[in-house]
C-alpha cells in the first residue's frame, strides 16, 4: 500500500515537472501587470507581421523560476527588475525591452565586455541620448554645463550621456551620489553646472529627492532634464513622449536582427517627441523655435 502511495506521488510529481517544461525558441518572461501584457500582445503582431510563427513563442508569466527552460532557447524579458534578475541566469540569448532603468544599461554592458558567452539585445523605453542633446544645444547654444548625478550601478549610463555630449561640444560633469550624501551631491551638482539631467535610477531617486531637486532648481532657474513626462508639471523643464506602437515596432525590428542575424544591439529608442514646460521657458525667457511636431510645448 505504501509503495503504491510512493508510485502515485512520484507520477504526480513527474506530471507537475513535465507541465513547468517548456521547449519553446522563443519564451517571452513577463510579469502579469496589464500594460506588460499589452506591449506583448503588440509585439506578437509585429513578428507575425515579419513571418514569425508566434505558435513556437512560448509566455511564462510571474513565476518564471518554476519553469525549466532549455540552454538554447531565446529569452525575451519585460521590465527592469526581471530582466536584471535574468541577466544573472545562465541563459545564453536575451533581449529585453519596456525598460527605463540605468543600472541595467550598465549590467547589460559589463556582461557584454565581459568574456561571458551571452549575446544580450535590447531597447530601452528611452530617448536616444545624442537626439536629446542636440536639441538641448539648439535651445541654450553653446553655453550648457549639464551635471549629472549617478549611483556606481549607473555609472556607464552617465558616461554614455558624457561621451554623446563631448562629440558636440558640451561638457559633462559626473558626481556619484547615494542616499547619504544626496542633499550635498545635488547642492554640488547645481553649483557646477547650469542644467541638471536626472537619470533613471532608483539608487538615488524617489519621490521624495525628485520633489526636493525640481522646487531647488526652479528657485535657481536650473532647467531639469526629466526622465518621465509626468515631472513637467511638478517643474522639469524638459521631457519626452513614447508613442508606443512605434517603440514596439523598434523592438521587434531589433530582436529580429539579434534573433536571425546574429547583430545583437543594446539600444534607446529614436520614436519620441521632447515636451517643453511652456511656462518655465516663458518665465525664463528661453525661445523655443519649433520643428513641426517634434516639440511638444505643455
Amino acid at each position: 500500500m505504501v509503495k503504491k502511495r510512493q508510485l502515485i506521488i512520484t507520477i504526480i510529481a513527474i506530471i507537475i515537472f513535465l507541465s513547468k517544461n517548456t521547449h519553446a525558441d522563443i519564451i517571452i518572461i513577463s510579469s502579469s501587470k496589464i500594460y506588460y501584457k499589452q506591449a506583448i500582445e503588440l509585439f506578437l503582431k509585429e513578428l507575425e507581421a515579419k513571418k514569425i510563427e508566434t505558435s513556437k513563442v512560448e509566455i511564462v508569466y510571474d513565476n518564471f523560476k518554476n519553469f525549466y527552460i532549455k540552454d538554447d532557447s531565446f529569452i525575451i524579458s519585460l521590465g527592469g527588475d526581471l530582466t536584471k534578475k535574468i541577466l544573472r541566469k545562465n541563459y545564453k540569448k536575451i533581449f529585453f525591452f519596456m525598460t527605463a532603468d540605468a543600472d541595467l544599461y550598465d549590467l547589460s554592458l559589463k556582461i557584454n565586455n565581459s568574456k561571458s558567452d551571452k549575446k544580450i539585445s535590447g531597447i530601452f523605453y528611452l530617448p536616444e541620448i545624442k537626439k536629446r542633446l542636440e536639441v538641448l544645444k539648439e535651445i541654450f547654444n553653446s553655453n550648457i554645463i549639464i551635471s549629472i548625478l549617478h549611483s556606481k550601478s549607473s555609472l556607464f549610463y552617465a558616461k554614455k550621456i558624457k561621451s554623446e555630449a563631448d562629440k558636440l561640444g558640451i561638457k559633462v560633469i559626473l558626481i556619484e551620489a547615494n542616499k547619504e550624501n544626496f542633499t550635498t551631491k545635488i547642492e554640488e551638482a547645481f553649483s557646477k553646472g547650469n542644467i541638471f539631467w536626472m537619470i533613471p535610477d532608483e539608487s538615488i531617486y524617489n519621490q521624495t529627492t525628485i520633489k526636493l531637486i525640481l522646487i531647488s532648481a526652479v528657485k535657481k532657474g536650473i532647467p531639469v532634464i526629466s526622465f518621465s513626462p509626468v515631472f513637467i508639471d511638478i517643474g522639469a523643464f524638459m521631457s519626452y513622449q513614447i508613442d508606443i506602437n512605434d517603440y514596439i515596432k523598434e523592438a521587434a525590428e531589433t530582436f529580429l536582427k539579434c534573433y536571425q542575424k546574429d547583430i545583437c544591439e543594446i539600444k534607446f529608442t529614436k520614436n519620441f517627441k521632447i515636451i517643453i514646460n511652456k511656462n518655465l521657458a516663458k518665465f525664463w525667457n528661453i525661445k523655443i523655435k519649433l520643428k513641426s511636431n517634434f516639440f511638444i510645448l505643455k
